[in-house]
């Protein structure tokens, strides 16, 4: 997922699902900018100069894996995830209390307000509070009445 970080700018929240191939889905953080330009200030990158091969890296990382018959390293992957996620919300949660009092949100506005409560309602729908994920799921779908995969999954809770 370098590769992907790489390309796009912005802090991200990137996903893929588990096999051989793999769809990872990246979708922006939407940071303050206050914060992003204190983080800016904080930031270093340093480049070792050391080649990886990505394939050598996912060797590793699955030996790892096979060679850890208590499932550590599924707890671990799962708990970091956990934390990014629980990380991230609060951030999704300011930048759509400012979003909520635009009075005329252009369009880009409305596809990233879209995309935040979708996030949200996904998060929510983890910790399981389905009330919760329903009201974020369903102000996505006041922004894009379209989305019929979506509504049913509204529905459905």
């Amino acid at each position: 997922e370098d590769q992907f970080a790489g390309m796009t700018p912005g802090v991200k929240m990137m996903r893929s699902r588990s096999g051989a191939k793999q769809r990872v889905a990246v979708e922006p953080v939407a940071i303050p900018p206050k914060a992003m330009r204190e983080l800016m200030r904080r930031s270093l990158l340093f480049f070792t100069g050391q080649k990886r091969m990505a394939r050598n890296v996912l060797r590793r990382v699955l030996g790892f894996y096979a060679e850890n018959p208590h499932g550590f390293a599924k707890i671990l992957v799962g708990e970091l995830k956990a934390n990014a996620e629980k990380a991230a919300a609060p951030l999704y949660e300011k930048a759509i209390a400012e979003y909520e009092t635009l009075e005329a949100p252009s369009n880009a506005a409305k596809n990233d307000a879209m995309d935040m409560y979708i996030y949200l309602g996904n998060y929510y729908y983890t910790l399981g509070d389905k009330a919760k994920a329903k009201t974020s799921f369903n102000k996505a779908i006041e922004i894009d009445p379209s989305n019929e995969e979506l509504r049913k999954f509204a529905d459905s809770l």
